[in-house]
């Protein structure tokens, strides 16, 4: 039957449990499951130094470079964002009052109009916003016979940045050559497994499960989004 599964990228997978996990969603894949993955090249968090950027390692790229998708190693900017609200403290008669201030924040990507390449995806949404993720790059080698399907793309005044220290900071300069960079995508057709041909993980505490993995999978789907914040309500609060 038709079914779908959501993954977020996570810590998780860089343990030593992470090739089994993999194998897992490899398996649902080829069982004809829809995969919705989104996995972005760092993870965020507000502590009392402020915010902490810090970069990602999903154990995700080797299974998903077998399909021809990258998750770039690089902070997304936009000069069309979200605007972040900054304390900012006041001087009155009264004594200092601390009030609140919206900046343009480029980190806080926000895609509408020609950037939501795929109105059967997105529907009648207005916006998608992007939080602290990552571009995606999509080229599936062609003896795959898989169908790129574009979701969501950044604007033309967007760039990419490694300085995970930069992102405290809400002052920014748009830099030249900026262009369009591939938030989301799908690819549609039918999949060849990454372990076709190679022994399956063994279950953690039971190695003596035999396995045959299948091979190939029907048609289905498996998409790709840049980022796992956007879907969360770390910005939200």
């Amino acid at each position: 039957p038709e079914s779908r599964l959501v993954v977020y990228g996570d810590s998780d997978f860089a343990s030593n449990r992470w090739l089994r996990a993999v194998y897992n969603l490899d398996q649902y894949l080829m069982r004809g499951g829809r995969v919705i993955l989104c996995a972005g090249s760092y993870e965020t968090e507000f502590g009392q130094q402020g915010l902490n950027v810090r970069p990602l390692e999903s154990g995700l790229a080797p299974w998903l470079k077998h399909y021809g998708i990258e998750i770039s190693k690089t902070l997304l900017l936009d000069d069309r964002n979200q605007p972040l609200p900054i304390p900012e403290i006041q001087r009155t008669p009264f004594g200092n009052i601390q009030t609140w201030v919206m900046r343009p924040y480029p980190y806080l990507v926000e895609i509408r109009d020609s950037g939501l390449k795929n109105r059967a995806v997105t529907g009648r949404l207005e916006a998608v916003r992007v939080y602290w993720g990552s571009p995606i790059e999509v080229a599936p080698p062609a003896d795959r016979k898989l169908t790129v399907i574009p979701i969501l793309s950044s604007s033309e005044r967007s760039w990419t940045d490694d300085d995970v220290t930069k992102a405290g900071q809400v002052a920014y300069t748009v830099p030249p050559g900026t262009k369009p960079h591939m938030v989301a995508a799908a690819l549609q057709g039918s999949f060849e497994s990454y372990f076709s041909g190679k022994d399956p993980p063994p279950v953690p505490g039971d190695s003596a499960r035999k396995e045959v993995p299948l091979t190939r999978s029907p048609e289905t789907r498996l998409a790709v989004v840049g980022d796992a914040e956007f879907v969360s309500d770390m910005v939200a609060r």
